[in-house]
């Protein structure tokens, strides 16, 4: 199964998610934002001991949140990371909301890509990740992870708990706490997929997205939930206890056929976004978009 999953140095970026705060709680969210009773805002030494990490890793370094210019360290942050490694090599993540646009000539200076998404696409949609594969297909779902479109095409990720292969398996495991992260203070990138099994039994048989369930539109706010997580979430989450959330009762597979990376191929909703941000967008060889300071 292992020789199945994309090797953390093939995917498109490592992500250091600073945040899981963020300015929207969108359907779905792979960050599973709204269901933490208090958002994290990562150590700046931790942060640190993090980037060191990646020394030598010949994929882009993002970060990402949430939200990461909530983060009250965001200029220290990026300060750290021109020390490190040249702005070709770093990517930033991020709604650019106007009320942080003053950061746009340090994120200009800092990072080579920027991949602006402040959800007003009208083709974003969320497939939903709080529906348990092995609770729908038991042992079968390890056939679902080895074909998982979110791990074939997305990135490894560091949170405050350490690394994981996957993203969305960092988000799930900030709530469950399994104590299957990476040591950070390791080359933890050069493992090989067989080292990732353990993160996959434990977080991905707990995840949806492998499984292509019908997509939501992210602007609909609410969450796709099977009846295991509600269990887990029912007294702590504060999405769940405002009832923003839809018991998952089937179908299995999406018959609407949504992409839901369609939206990535929009230039011109790229470029409008960092216009009011007060950005200049180029787009390079390798597909990812410059910023410059207009």
């Amino acid at each position: 199964m292992s020789a199945m999953l994309k090797p953390i140095i093939g995917k498109e970026a490592v992500q250091i998610e600073i945040t899981n705060a963020c300015i929207y709680n969108c359907a779905n969210c792979t960050r599973l934002v709204g269901h933490h009773q208090k958002p994290y805002m990562m150590d700046l030494d931790y942060f640190k001991t993090a980037l060191d990490s990646l020394k030598g890793i010949p994929i882009m370094i993002g970060i990402m949140g949430g939200e990461p210019l909530l983060h009250p360290r965001f200029k220290e942050i990026c300060q750290y990371l021109q020390k490190m490694f040249p702005p070709e090599k770093l990517g930033l993540w991020s709604t650019l909301d106007k009320r942080f646009k003053h950061y746009a000539p340090l994120i200009a200076a800092t990072f080579g890509a920027v991949l602006p998404n402040n959800h007003t696409h009208k083709q974003i949609f969320h497939s939903p990740v709080l529906v348990s594969s092995r609770e729908i297909l038991y042992g079968h779902y390890l056939d679902a992870v080895k074909s998982c479109w979110l791990q074939n095409n997305w990135s490894s990720s560091i949170n405050p708990q350490g690394a994981y292969f996957c993203e969305v398996a960092a988000a799930i495991d900030l709530i469950l706490k399994t104590k299957t992260a990476f040591d950070i203070h390791t080359v933890w990138w050069r493992q090989k997929p067989a080292a990732y099994l353990k993160q996959v039994k434990v977080l991905c048989s707990k995840c949806g997205v492998c499984l292509n369930l019908t997509t939501r539109r992210d602007t609909e706010k609410i969450d796709d939930i099977d009846e295991w997580w509600l269990s887990r979430l029912q007294k702590t989450s504060p999405k769940v206890k405002a009832g923003l959330f839809k018991r998952y009762t089937g179908p299995i597979f999406d018959q609407h056929q949504v992409q839901v990376n369609q939206f990535r191929s929009d230039l011109r909703y790229f470029h409008r976004i960092a216009k009011q941000f007060g950005l200049k967008l180029v787009l390079q060889r390798n597909g990812y978009l410059k910023p410059f300071v207009r």
